[in-house]
């Protein structure tokens, strides 16, 4: 590629030295008929985008330590997704592996192998040609246990990396996978063997772990590259020229980093941020932006669910456990007798929709779902019904008692979050119409995620998390259910064990065939709604606002780090 530019430079350069030397040809106009010479056109004014972000970042190119949306602004992976039309597109590759083509193969042993090309002319932002071992080198680095990354996602699956040539990269997996096509930035992220290659081959990984690359010093591959970054306050960027698929359209870019949601809300009011990001604004005040701001013209505000908020019965009560009789009946009970819709419309002021299953509106198999699972619309009277079945009556005060005496009377925590704690106050009235006490607890994060109480309470408990389809393993499975044994640690916190759920999501993972795993998610969430692990209340939004004269900003429908809107921000313009 370098020779043919230089050999179409020379080309010009010889065709404008045969021009300027040729014999002038005699003219017969005059000086006055001489044309007039036309002004120089004004230089273009640089553009600056002034981006609001409430999360702050501890670095900027850290697995597990920085931010997704900053990521895909500075850096570079093999693919990204389209946010808003839920499309994995090729990124750095130029085309994704494919069973159909052969670059995607499975062996006999269960391993399997993906094989594919990076763009030509890819350029480290100091300039130096970027090279596919530069995946190998990421991957060494990340999963070598003496570097300090808090996560190394999907990287310890790979059994070995190979890069026949500068372009080209096989993986070798160490077991079938589904996602093997949909690598992201952090899933395998390249790193730069020419800056920090000598370092690791000399094992120092103190200066390795400390090096300012993670900061200050970052290179990367992605369309702006960082001039300056203040922790806590702000990261600075600037166009990257070389950027293999064209110059951003906006030359800079000031990402500020505002925690205080007011200060965020005065600062786009005002139009001193273009955009914000990482609900840097909230239910409490996007709304006055939409009525001050975006109802003037001035921009939009928009909302888009990205995570869900769920009810949990502790596995070890006696009385909705998983262990105990009739549990099945007090969990449809409960669900029953909570009225979400009402919730949605006046706790979320209808900004953030009532949820029947975990899975996002915007997945391709959401229809297919929402007609097949059981759902649990708000009726008090069949949830008094099922208590009944059950061996609950009303004692003389109203509160649920069975034939041993014993009251429906149980705690209720939550984190103490001023949402958090509405929520748990309205679903303590509506469980208190139908005969259940609850004592409400509120706790900080960091006292609820102390060894003495870490993932497991006495009665109920409200959080949120991701809603995406790959965290189901981490998150269900009951090979992650918290222990004494484990102390504690384990993500399936609703103590769920099923073990057709766990053997549909082992399908599911190792499934390549698209058609097998959408009835494979939608049997997932009949399991699910049937079981009641959780009590999905609903969906979660996420609020993105930018300017009327910034264009071509998406939303996402998803979080975690393959979701980034800043997807696409090499096409943002401001005009």
């Amino acid at each position: 590629m370098r020779t043919g530019r230089v050999g179409a430079l020379v080309l010009c350069v010889v065709m404008l030295g045969a021009c300027t030397s040729a014999e002038p040809r005699a003219s017969s106009q005059s000086a006055s008929q001489a044309p007039t010479a036309q002004p120089a056109a004004a230089p273009s004014v640089p553009k600056t985008l002034v981006v609001g972000q409430s999360f702050d970042m501890a670095g900027l190119n850290r697995v597990g330590r920085n931010d997704a949306e900053i990521d895909h602004v500075i850096n570079a992976g093999l693919v990204t997704r389209d946010t808003e039309k839920f499309e994995v597109r090729p990124w750095m590759a130029e085309e994704l592996p494919s069973l159909d083509k052969g670059t995607w193969t499975v062996s006999s042993d269960g391993g399997m192998t993906t094989t594919g090309k990076v763009k030509p002319s890819i350029k480290w932002h100091d300039g130096t040609a970027f090279s596919t071992k530069d995946f190998i080198f990421g991957w060494q680095l990340f999963t070598d246990p003496k570097f300090e990354a808090d996560s190394r996602g999907f990287m310890e699956l790979m059994d070995r990396l190979e890069a026949p040539d500068d372009r080209t990269l096989v993986i070798h997996w160490k077991s079938r996978l589904y996602l093997g096509n949909q690598l992201f930035l952090t899933y395998l992220m390249p790193i730069p063997s020419h800056l920090l290659g000598d370092l690791y081959q000399a094992r120092d990984y103190e200066a390795l772990n400390n090096h300012p690359y993670w900061n200050s010093a970052i290179v990367h591959l992605g369309p702006y590259r960082v001039t300056d970054f203040q922790r806590g306050s702000q990261v600075e960027l600037q166009a990257f020229d070389q950027y293999f698929l064209g110059r951003p359209k906006i030359d800079r870019i000031i990402w500020k980093i505002i925690t205080d949601s007011n200060t965020i809300l005065a600062n786009v009011l005002s139009n001193e941020v273009d955009v914000t990001t990482r609900n840097a604004l909230n239910l409490d005040t996007a709304p006055i932006a939409e009525s001050q701001w975006a109802a003037n013209g001035q921009g939009t505000v928009k909302y888009a669910p990205t995570s869900w908020t769920w009810l949990n019965p502790g596995a070890a009560n006696p009385i909705f456990g998983w262990e105990a009789p009739n549990q099945n009946l007090v969990r449809q009970a409960m669900y029953h007798a909570i009225n979400r819709q009402e919730i949605s419309e006046t706790l979320a002021r209808g900004r953030e929709a009532a949820i029947d299953f975990p899975l996002s509106p915007t997945r391709p198999q959401f229809r297919t779902a929402d007609a097949a699972v059981k759902k649990y619309a708000f009726d008090a009277r069949r949830a008094e019904q099922l208590l009944n079945q059950a061996g609950w009556r009303r004692g003389s005060d109203g509160v649920l008692v069975n034939d041993r005496g014993e009251r429906f009377s149980i705690e209720f925590r939550a984190a103490t979050r001023a949402d958090l704690q509405q929520l748990q106050s309205s679903i303590a009235d509506y469980l208190k119409q139908v005969g259940i006490e609850t004592q409400q607890v509120n706790m900080p994060d960091r006292q609820l995620s102390a060894p003495e109480n870490r993932n497991r309470w006495p009665g109920l408990y409200i959080a949120s998390h991701n809603i995406q389809v790959e965290d189901w393993e981490d998150r269900f499975h009951s090979n992650n259910v918290p222990t004494e044994a484990t102390n504690w640690i384990g993500n399936n916190v609703a103590g769920w064990r099923n073990p057709r759920k766990d053997q549909v999501i082992d399908d599911l993972f190792d499934e390549l065939q698209p058609q097998r795993q959408d009835q494979l998610i939608v049997e997932y969430l009949k399991l699910f709604t049937e079981d009641l692990p959780h009590l999905p209340i609903k969906y979660n939004a996420e609020v993105t606002t930018y300017r009327s004269i910034v264009k071509n900003v998406p939303v996402r429908y998803e979080s975690g780090g393959e979701n980034a809107r800043t997807w696409n921000i090499h096409e943002w313009t401001k005009d």
